[in-house]
């Protein structure tokens, strides 16, 4: 199996110029908790997660509708290939900490998102095992402290441009 087959759903996609009020509306009508942000060419250049919204609402201290998708645009972009090995990909998200993972093609251009449930789903065809979805819910259950990680100061989002 690879990422491909185991997405289950269509995912919109939001663009840098996209509010965040676009956004959380985009995620609530999909039932969807990340939303991948293209280019005017197609590729992904992100991916929008609904705690990511809510973490930039506070810190900006704006309303949704005056805070486009390009302020929270930034770092490295990890994404996986429509043709990777589903248990590849399970390794990226448990040794990266993620929920979501944004599928593109040979040219970047968006799949979609593969979501933990879609790896949850993937193990009753036997592309992992129960136990690898555990072990994963275990490394995201953990904290940054836990991890050794630090936090980043607070507001963390593009302070700059506040």
């Amino acid at each position: 199996m690879n990422a491909r087959e185991a997405i289950r759903r269509t995912v919109p996609f939001c663009t840098p110029l996209s509010s965040l009020d676009d956004v959380g509306r985009m995620m609530y009508e999909s039932d969807q908790p990340a939303i991948p942000v293209v280019d005017g060419t197609g590729k992904v250049v992100g991916l929008l997660t609904d705690r990511e919204l809510a973490m930039a609402m506070a810190a900006k201290n704006r309303g949704a509708g005056q805070i486009l998708v390009r302020e929270l645009l930034g770092g490295e972009l990890i994404r996986c290939l429509a043709d990777d090995a589903i248990g590849d990909v399970f390794d990226k998200m448990k040794s990266q900490r993620l929920r979501s993972l944004p599928v593109v093609d040979a040219e970047g251009k968006s799949v979609g998102v593969l979501s933990l449930e879609d790896l949850a789903h993937a193990s009753r065809k036997g592309g992992i095992t129960h136990e690898q979805i555990v072990s994963i819910l275990e490394v995201l259950g953990k904290t940054r402290g836990e991890n050794g990680e630090t936090p980043p100061k607070w507001p963390w989002i593009n302070a700059a441009s506040r």
